[in-house]
C-alpha cells in the first residue's frame, strides 16, 4: 500500500513540474528531446501541459483514496498515457536517436511496469 502511494505522489509530482515548465518553457522539454518547437508551436506545447497538471490531478487522487477501483481507474489511465507517449516518441527516436529521448523511452516503460504492477497488486487485494 505504501509503493502505491508512493507511486501516485511521485507521478503527481514528475507531471506537475511536467506542467510548469511546459507552460513557461514551452520549447524546453522538446528541445530536450531533440526537437524544435517554434513560437507557433506553442500553444499546442501549453495544451499538453494542461494534460499534464490533469493527470498530475489524478495521480494526487490516486495517493490520498483508499478506494482500489479508483485506484486501478488512475493507474490504467497513466499506462494509457504513457503508452500513447510512448509511441510516437520510439517512432522520433528511430527516425532521430538522441539520448535524452531514449531515456524518457525507457523511464514510460519502467512507469507502465509501475502502474502495472500495481494494479495486479490491487486485483490480488481485492
Amino acid at each position: 500500500m505504501k509503493f502505491l502511494k508512493s507511486l501516485f505522489l511521485f507521478h503527481s509530482l514528475v507531471t506537475f513540474i511536467a506542467g510548469i515548465v511546459l507552460m513557461v518553457n514551452p520549447s524546453f522539454i522538446p528541445h530536450l528531446a531533440g526537437q524544435a518547437l517554434s513560437p507557433e508551436g506553442y500553444l499546442v506545447a501549453r495544451l499538453l501541459a494542461a494534460a499534464e497538471f490533469s493527470i498530475s490531478f489524478f495521480s494526487l487522487c490516486g495517493a490520498l483514496t483508499q478506494h482500489s477501483s479508483l485506484q486501478k481507474i488512475i493507474s490504467m489511465s497513466a499506462i494509457i498515457f504513457h503508452f500513447f507517449s510512448l509511441v510516437p516518441e520510439s517512432l522520433s527516436y528511430m527516425q532521430q536517436p538522441v539520448i535524452t529521448l531514449l531515456i524518457n523511452i525507457i523511464a514510460r516503460v519502467i512507469i507502465i511496469g509501475l502502474f502495472a504492477s500495481a494494479i495486479l497488486f490491487l486485483k490480488k487485494r481485492n
